[in-house]
């Protein structure tokens, strides 16, 4: 298999790369990311859309992403696929589009690069009800885990209002940096709470892959901050 490293996803974000490891093994004990200790450095290795893993990868998402409930539309000609350290799944991330698909819309697919089947999935629809506020209705495995609210104003770019909805204002910083909206992080920030929590791992690495579904790899220098 031909990859490249692209970038090393760590610190703000280790917790839920480290949880992402239960998919593999769902025994694992999964903390929430303030009773997470520091982990080590966890890779997350991004395949180039022209290698073979990664192709495959996306043909056997496809039938899924191609054929996803409540209106959605995958942009799978832009589909991310990557490869937590410590396992052998590949994560097929995309953007979502579609009525009431605002932007921090995606989905994600486990795919088992040995079998070519596909596991877990998670689909994320956020609609920006307002300028300072967006629904968030998350589906694991196709059951609702329930709509949030999430504050999405310019006053949620302050250091305490981020904090508050569980955002780290460096990463929001860098991720602003490469154009990616605060509205845009908090809203997939908090599909990363909802999904950890209600999948032990399974949302977790998909909570990576949809910051990957809206930054591509350079995304990763942030979740490294």
């Amino acid at each position: 298999m031909s990859v490249q490293t692209k970038r090393t996803l760590t610190t703000s974000m280790a917790a839920f790369l480290v949880a992402s490891v239960a998919v593999l093994n769902p025994t694992a004990t999964i903390a929430t990311p303030k009773e997470q200790s520091a982990p080590a450095a966890a890779d997350t290795v991004m395949l180039e859309s022209s290698d073979t893993e990664a192709e495959e990868a996306i043909e056997a998402a496809s039938p899924v992403l191609n054929d996803l409930p409540h209106g959605a539309v995958a942009d799978l000609d832009n589909a991310q696929v990557s490869q937590p350290e410590g396992t052998d799944k590949l994560m097929v991330a995309v953007q979502l589009s579609g009525e009431d698909y605002d932007k921090g819309s995606f989905a994600g697919v486990v795919v088992n690069p040995e079998t070519g089947k596909t596991s877990n999935q998670v689909q994320v629809k956020a609609t920006q009800s307002s300028d300072a506020e967006a629904q968030v209705t998350t589906w694991v495995n196709g059951d609702s885990q329930g709509t949030k609210h999430v504050n999405t104003s310019a006053e949620a770019s302050d250091a305490q209002a981020a904090s508050l909805q569980g955002a780290d204002p460096n990463v929001l910083d860098c991720l602003n940096a490469l154009g990616i909206t605060t509205a845009v992080a908090l809203i997939i920030i908090s599909t990363c709470a909802t999904a950890c929590a209600a999948t032990v791992g399974v949302g977790c690495v998909v909570c990576v892959a949809g910051f990957t579904a809206v930054g591509g790899a350079s995304v990763g220098k942030c979740l490294s901050t």
